[in-house]
């Protein structure tokens, strides 16, 4: 049988990404990616979201395969009083593998409904990226079996049924991006996911582009974003213009031009999966001898990657940051009389004291504002305290 790709996100579209290589013998999907723009077609985030397999499904946010989902085939049955049974018969799994190549959502976002037997490849860091990004934001979507996946070293070979895949690290805004090359039925097939040669490691992308030259690949399936159809050259300015920035240093260059300028606060936004770019931010601000403010869950995500990797070793000492934490009230548990002792650890006399002044002044005034420290935080904000 020969090879063949079947695209079911990815195309027409930004991320998502789900693409599948088929030999008759062995099944491998290339991203398995929420699609932001299906879901946004018939959702209405946080109104308004799917809530199982099915919804998707239904919308072709995802493909309908059999044997590829963590329902197994069943599905649940209802009359008018609720839910009676299950239908359905169970289904053997119908993919060998998933190569991931980053932890952006649009191509990792739907993991967590793939069945746990099918092993899922990657790098370490894209790995652990996920785990810490499931510790701040725990999806249904998400919530895969991590000994599922696999980790994968720069340059590493592995076999997975036919198929002989080569690992390569590449450059992208989120670390521990990967490119593949697929060997199949004398075919190879290259895979870029999300990269770059505009960013702080365009070493990483060279080398990759020369691995697929000498490789002698016969296909390339590549992210085209900003894959523009002139053929002319383009001219800084016409670059700028068109896409915002041509480079990192351009923003480094035009961040300084801003520090320079500015006399008051400044405001930085982008995605905390962008460490680069924090990293930038931070070392430029610094420069200028200015204070920096960092929300929990960049300081989280930096402090998760280092652990690993030191990638970032420039933000070791981001704990000189001041730390941004959202308001959030304080709500004692009330109850008849006053409230006991925790029983969940042991409370000094001093914490006790504090809690029952809360609990009395909030008895009192029930509509007063105390702002928490650590009770009530999710756990990675407490860990990041």
């Amino acid at each position: 049988m020969p090879v063949t790709l079947s695209f079911f996100g990815g195309q027409n579209e930004i991320g998502g990404n789900k693409i599948l290589i088929d030999d008759g013998d062995t099944r491998l999907f290339l991203d398995f990616g929420q699609s932001f723009g299906f879901e946004g077609r018939y959702f209405d985030y946080p109104f308004l979201t799917a809530g199982e397999i099915n919804d998707l499904e239904l919308i072709g946010a995802i493909p309908q395969i059999k044997g590829l989902y963590c329902t197994e085939g069943k599905q649940a049955e209802y009359d008018d009083s609720g839910f009676i049974g299950l239908s359905g018969e169970s289904e053997r799994r119908a993919v060998s593998a998933v190569l991931i190549s980053h932890a952006h959502l649009d191509h990792v976002g739907y993991l967590g409904l793939l069945r746990p037997d099918i092993p899922i490849y990657g790098s370490r860091i894209t790995k652990h990226f996920i785990r810490l990004r499931r510790e701040m934001f725990d999806t249904w979507q998400m919530k895969y079996d991590h000994e599922s996946f696999h980790e994968l070293e720069d340059g590493e070979q592995i076999s997975i049924g036919s198929a002989r895949v080569t690992h390569i690290r590449i450059d992208h805004s989120i670390p521990g991006a990967s490119a593949y090359i697929i060997e199949m039925c004398g075919l190879k097939i290259g895979y870029t996911g999300d990269f770059r040669l505009h960013g702080r490691r365009p070493e990483l992308t060279k080398n990759f582009i020369h691995t697929a030259k000498d490789a002698g690949i016969d296909y390339l399936l590549c992210e085209g974003t900003r894959i523009e159809s002139v053929i002319e050259p383009v001219t800084p300015d016409q670059e700028v213009e068109s896409h915002g920035m041509p480079s990192e240093e351009a923003v480094q260059s035009k961040l300084t031009e801003i520090l320079s300028d500015a006399s008051g606060l400044v405001v930085y936004d982008a995605s905390p999966a962008d460490m680069d770019r924090m990293e930038m931010v931070i070392e430029t601000a610094k420069s200028f001898g200015r204070d920096v403010v960092i929300d929990t869950k960049k300081a989280y995500l930096t402090e998760g990657i280092n652990e690993i990797a030191e990638y970032y070793p420039n933000l070791m000492d981001f704990y000189r940051c001041h730390l941004l934490l959202s308001r959030k009230k304080q709500r004692p548990v009330v109850r008849d009389g006053y409230p006991p002792r925790s029983k969940r650890k042991k409370e000094t006399d001093e914490e006790y004291e504090r809690y029952l002044s809360i609990f009395e002044t909030q008895r009192e005034y029930p509509n007063l504002f105390i702002e928490t420290y650590e009770k009530g935080r999710l756990k990675y904000e407490k860990s990041i305290m």
